[in-house]
């Protein structure tokens, strides 16, 4: 970690995190609130990253909840395998008050999934 990002996770509300995505998981048509939404905030991402423990041929979204993606993983992704998103010590930003959220195309992927962020008051 850089000290840039350890200086923003420092000042700002922190707001990393984990989840596990189960084989039996259908995130298709309603996502997983992985950061709830916050009015008058905006949500930076640092870092994804997604161990493929079950592999199919299912993507995985990453996106705000307003449905500007960030990042996918693709369904090509093996069993074992580690898929890592890194945006740099400022992040990726989130639209501002939409917080991050996790998709994925059917069942069938089970994944262990950990996030880095901050969140910083934009507005008001």
């Amino acid at each position: 970690m850089s000290d840039r990002e350890a200086t923003n996770l420092q000042y700002h509300e922190n707001v990393s995190g984990s989840s596990s995505l189960l084989a039996a998981d259908n995130l298709s048509v309603t996502a997983r609130t992985l950061v709830a939404d916050k009015a008058k905030h905006t949500l930076k991402i640092t870092r994804i990253s997604v161990s493929i423990i079950t592999a199919a041929a299912q993507t995985l979204t990453f996106a705000d909840s307003n449905g500007n993606v960030l990042a996918m993983v693709a369904a090509s992704a093996p069993a074992g395998s580690c898929v890592n998103f890194n945006f740099g010590p400022d992040g990726v930003a989130c639209e501002e008050g939409y917080g991050l959220t996790l998709a994925n195309s059917a069942a069938g992927v089970a994944a262990a999934i950990t996030w880095v962020g901050y969140r910083h008051r934009t507005t008001g």
